[in-house]
């Protein structure tokens, strides 16, 4: 799942298996782990707060991690319409 009301998404749309990229936001002033999420080069939403931690953890620690599209439905809350797939880059 992705939280979408803080990005820029009024427009943009998610196809299954779409790739996109984390970027890791340590001075985000509203949670020290914020991951955000990217669409090419705009900011779409962000992890979870309840997720955020792990991913946060992984990236600081020099872990590679791949982010695709599982599912997304524009008629939803903005915090319940994308939902991502994220693992280890091996």
């Amino acid at each position: 799942m992705a939280g979408l009301q803080y990005g820029e998404t009024i427009h943009t749309t998610f196809t299954p298996k779409e790739k996109l990229r984390l970027d890791r936001e340590s001075h985000n002033a509203y949670d020290k782990y914020a991951v955000a999420l990217y669409k090419q080069d705009k900011k779409v939403g962000y992890i979870p707060k309840v997720h955020s931690r792990i991913i946060a953890s992984l990236l600081d620690n020099g872990v590679e991690l791949d982010v695709e599209v599982r599912y997304f439905d524009k008629d939803k809350e903005p915090w319940d319409r994308l939902w991502v797939s994220i693992w280890q880059v091996v």
